[in-house]
């Protein structure tokens, strides 16, 4: 007997909203949020980073709210024998 483990990949999804006001033009503005989303790994820190900008106001709280994504994908990922039994390991030669 074999006793199997499966891996699945989970990816939850979540749309956020960053509400700002600024006086860049919209070159300029994505120019700050691209640089924002190289450096960060969260919503949360591209937002933290995009309002540090001087010529940036931050309109609404920042959503760190991640109790009830809007999708999920649940994929097969891999599985693995765990154990595999012998069947004649408690067998004896006579």
């Amino acid at each position: 007997m074999k006793t199997y483990g499966f891996l699945y990949e989970e990816k939850l999804t979540y749309h956020k909203e960053l509400k700002i006001e600024t006086d860049l033009t919209e070159n300029e503005l994505l120019d700050v949020v691209e640089r924002a989303e190289r450096n960060a790994g969260t919503f949360e820190d591209i937002a933290f980073e995009v309002i540090e900008h001087p010529r940036i106001k931050l309109l609404d709280g920042i959503d760190s709210d991640y109790s009830s994504p809007l999708e999920m994908e649940v994929e097969y990922f891999d599985h693995r024998v765990i154990k595999e039994e012998d069947k004649w390991i408690n067998y004896k030669k006579h």
